[in-house]
This record gives C-alpha cells, structure tokens and sequence, in this order.
C-alpha cells in the first residue's frame, strides 16, 4: 500500500487522540454513561476485579498505564481508552482502503477511508467511550484490528493474517464478550479460503487454538 494511504489512516488517528487527550477525563467520570468508571479504576489500580464479566484485559492495561509518569492516576488509566479509540480509527481506515474497489491507494479511496475514520472519531458515541475508563473504545481498537486482518486475508488470498485475527478475538474476549460479533465473518473468511484451496483441514482445526492461546 502506497505511503500516502498508511498516512490517511494515522492523520485520522493521530487527529482522534489529540482531541481525546484534550477532552480526557482527569479524574473519575459519570458523564457519557460513564457509570462503570470508577469501577474499572479502582480495579486497575490496585489489580483488583471489576463487575462480572472482570474485564482483565482493559484491568491490565491500565495497571500498566498507572506507572506512567504523566498526570494523576485516574488520568493515566483513562489515557488507555484514548490510545485505543485512536487505533480503533486508525484501523477503520485501513479496513475501508482494504475493502475499496480499486486501487488501494486511490484517491477516492483515501478520501472515503480518511472521511469514514473521522465521522466515527468524532461522533458521540466514539468520542464519549475515549475519554474515560471503559472497555468499549478498547473493544473496537480489537474488532477493527480483526476486520482488516480478514479484509487482508481475503483480498490476498493468504492465510498470514488469519492467525493474528484468531488469536486478537481470543485476547478480545478478555475484554468484552460483545467481540463474538467477529466470529462469523472470522468463520466465513476461513471458509473461502478452504474453498480456494489456500488453508487446509488442519488450517481450519488450528485456527481455534490461536484464539485459546489469545
């Protein structure tokens, strides 16, 4: 993919996380249907367990943002949901290069990939769920990586990116359980594949066990 069309995608992502930076909530938020906020700092923080269904990923992550050295705790933590809104953009826009008629480096589909990327950036949903604790903007980051990996897989007639999208539904799952929503068109890439005689029996039956080792 030209150089240009890789930089579509990170002029999007990079103009996302400067806006989720800004807008970042400094401490414990109750706005934007925030409510399970405290919940999953407290739980980061001190490495402890959240509501039902634990959330360890998202809990993880943000354990690890606790030791940075940039602003308060609550800030730190919440900074894991603006990197992973930006990277849930940053990949819709390679998903849309990806599935573009044409060139991939086009110009028609550079402007509906960058046009695409910043209307979700920007609306209320994604922007809300980037500047606070939560584990949604996190579950897109994964959904969107997946997405373009079978985007990939497809285009290419490869099966190099279908052990990376298999094992990122397995960690997925660590986080939200909303990303079973990848498994059909997971289930229907490997089987065009199969049909293309690219990925044999024993690609299929291997394909679950990346997804347990994620």
């Amino acid at each position: 993919m030209p150089r240009t069309a890789h930089g579509v995608a990170w002029a999007a992502a990079l103009a996302a996380l400067w806006a989720y930076v800004l807008t970042l909530s400094p401490t414990v938020a109750w706005v934007n249907q925030g409510e399970d906020s405290g919940d999953l700092l407290v739980a980061s923080a001190t490495l402890g367990i959240p509501h039902p269904t634990g959330y360890p990923l998202f809990v993880l992550l943000g354990r690890v943002a606790s030791f940075l050295p940039l602003g308060g705790l609550a800030f730190r933590i919440n900074l894991i949901a603006a990197l992973a809104g930006a990277a849930g953009v940053y990949f819709l826009a390679r998903l849309v290069l990806e599935i573009a008629p044409g060139p991939r480096g086009g110009a028609g589909a550079m402007a509906g990939a960058v046009t695409a990327a910043l209307v979700y950036a920007f609306s209320r949903g994604a922007w809300s769920q980037s500047v606070l604790s939560e584990v949604y903007s996190l579950n897109v980051a994964l959904l969107g990586t997946i997405l373009w990996c079978l985007a990939r897989a497809d285009r290419e007639s490869s099966v190099r990116h279908l052990p990376l999208a298999a094992f990122l539904l397995g960690l997925g799952l660590t986080n939200h359980l909303l990303l079973l929503a990848a498994v059909p068109p997971l289930a229907a890439v490997a089987a065009r594949l199969a049909l293309r005689k690219v990925i044999g029996g024993a690609g299929l039956v291997l394909l679950p066990l990346f997804a347990f080792w994620g």
